[in-house]
């Protein structure tokens, strides 16, 4: 593996943090074989610098998106490949929502460890949630993120929580005086808030 590819590679997925692994794209890119971008994916994820996000597959009547989604785990590091040197820079740049999302996610799956598992949802149709977060791949809970202080609630979110079926539901965004009912069973929060009421949660299942 040539480091100088590796970081080639590694500066693509800065670029498209949080969107759908495209193998083929990279390989064109790179003028590398898929398989190789296979590798890299492997090692990258091996050595903990990217994580692969996989879609979660409960509505078979539903054509669903089979690719993963790849973040990097140090959004440091993203910024940096980025040239995001300030908060100023961040705010205005177009990242600004995925970065966030991929912070998230980390923080989420970190502290909850690997009790549960975690996927993404999103169906051809354009219905998707950021963060599905099951037990046993019984579906708790459906997260979406959203870098704004006033979310709102979309059609997507609705459709993914009917197929989703999950009982406990939250919008998490970055400030959030204290956690408030977008509707029943659909909660916006801040991350902190976001643990606990995850873990009043559980306590009720």
């Amino acid at each position: 593996t040539s480091p100088q590819y590796l970081l080639r590679f590694v500066t693509m997925l800065a670029h498209t943090h949080g969107q759908l692994l495209n193998r083929t794209n990279y390989a064109k890119s790179l003028e590398v074989s898929i398989p190789t971008i296979s590798n890299y994916i492997h090692y990258l994820e091996n050595a903990f610098i990217i994580r692969s996000l996989q879609p979660f597959f409960i509505n078979l009547k539903k054509r669903l998106v089979k690719s993963p989604k790849v973040y990097l785990r140090d959004i440091g590091l993203l910024h940096h490949l980025l040239r995001i040197n300030d908060y100023n820079t961040l705010l205005g740049h177009p990242v600004i929502g995925r970065s966030w999302e991929g912070y998230v996610i980390e923080q989420i799956m970190s502290v909850l460890g690997s009790k549960f598992e975690y996927f993404f949802y999103r169906t051809q149709d354009g219905a998707e949630c950021d963060l599905i977060i099951t037990e046993k791949f019984h579906p708790i809970a459906c997260v979406e993120i959203k870098f704004t202080e006033a979310p709102k609630k979309t059609k997507s979110l609705t459709i993914t929580i009917q197929d989703i079926g999950s009982k406990n539901n939250f919008i998490v965004i970055p400030e959030c005086t204290s956690p408030y009912p977008m509707e029943e069973n659909l909660t916006v929060c801040n991350l902190e808030q976001f643990f606990e009421l995850f873990e009043k949660a559980l306590s009720h299942l």
